[in-house]
């Protein structure tokens, strides 16, 4: 899924070309492409079989760039009309989206378990992250908000690491190193 978000910078930059007029730089492109070349050495990479393709993560990747299309257009649409108050739409969209996924999960594990935490995401921790990100689309090219949207995809393994103990393999650490090396060098 995360190797798919991680093509938001790609469409960001196309529908900001057809709905803005607005050129992409090509140092936003190569950093696009070093960006993507990290993520997938990160996730594709196992200690077993060197790199390799899982096919149930191919269907995560689809429906990532069905996320990454959403993300970009929504980024270029907040460029595009930035006097237009989204706050409250995006709130609400939130909400039915969590309303959904809760009520059409067959798991019941998804009620059992650290429920403090999972509330606190998802009444702080998300809405403000998404409010921040949305709110830079106002400012910034849809493109630029992107390539900062995907240091999620790196810095999400490593508090995982740091808060369950789960182990990162040499092509997690090289293409995290990778993705944070080109946003530093491009920003």
């Amino acid at each position: 899924v995360l190797f798919g978000v991680a093509t938001v910078p790609i469409f960001a930059s196309i529908i900001s070309v057809i709905l803005l007029g607005e050129k992409t730089s090509i140092s936003t492109w190569i950093t696009t492409i070093f960006v993507i070349i990290g993520i997938g050495l990160a996730l594709l990479g196992n200690k077993q079989n060197g790199l390799a393709i899982n096919k149930m993560g191919l269907w995560g990747a689809i429906y990532g760039l069905g996320v990454a299309i959403a993300l970009a257009l929504k980024f270029t649409l907040i460029r595009k009309y930035h006097d237009l108050p989204f706050i409250l739409g995006l709130g609400i969209g939130n909400i039915i989206a969590g309303i959904l996924g809760f009520t059409l999960s067959n798991d019941t594990s998804l009620t059992i378990g650290l429920n403090l935490p999972i509330i606190a995401s998802g009444i702080i921790v998300l809405p403000l992250s998404f409010l921040l990100i949305s709110l830079a689309s106002k400012y910034i090219q849809s493109a630029h908000v992107s390539l900062l949207l995907l240091l999620e995809t790196i810095l999400g393994p490593i508090w995982v690491w740091i808060g369950v103990g789960e182990r990162l393999n040499i092509f997690m650490i090289i293409g995290g190193a990778t993705v944070i090396f080109a946003l530093i060098v491009f920003l």
